[in-house]
């Protein structure tokens, strides 16, 4: 799942802000305030999650394969959860933690890079588990950005 959070967003006007939006930064307001020839300009900053949590419903398998490891869930599509092969993920389990890497992703199965997943996490393989959480940690380049 993407959580998409806005933390801060500002629109400014060329009225008042001038050609280049560099005077009066202090001057803007934080929903679309214009004339109707005025140019506008938004400044946001925006934090996106993608994580996707196991549960009674959707159970992840773990299944250890050596140099790699997969998590098959029964639910949705790992990419359409959000995840891309090379992404770093953080795996957790309680307050157990380890980073992998996305190797592989084919439908509902997810294959990481294996450094010691099942100690870590105090799992073994072949079992399923309702309590572990995926998260991506690689940091996005690009946003889609719908506006309406």
């Amino acid at each position: 799942m993407n959580q998409i959070t806005v933390n801060s967003r500002a629109w400014f006007n060329e009225f008042i802000n001038a050609d280049d939006f560099a005077t009066d930064t202090g001057d803007y307001s934080d929903y679309f305030k214009a004339l109707g020839l005025e140019r506008m300009k938004l400044s946001t900053s925006i934090t996106v999650k993608t994580y996707t949590t196991a549960s009674a419903g959707n159970a992840f398998l773990f299944t250890d394969l050596g140099a790699t490891a997969t998590f098959t869930m029964t639910m949705p599509n790992w990419a359409t959860e959000g995840f891309k092969v090379g992404n770093t993920v953080k795996i957790v389990r309680g307050a157990s933690t380890i980073n992998e890497t996305i190797s592989n992703i084919s439908g509902n199965v997810l294959t990481v890079s294996d450094s010691g997943i099942a100690a870590a996490l105090t799992i073994s393989s072949g079992s399923y588990y309702h309590d572990i959480e995926i998260r991506n940690t690689t940091v996005p380049t690009s946003l889609v950005f719908k506006f309406d």
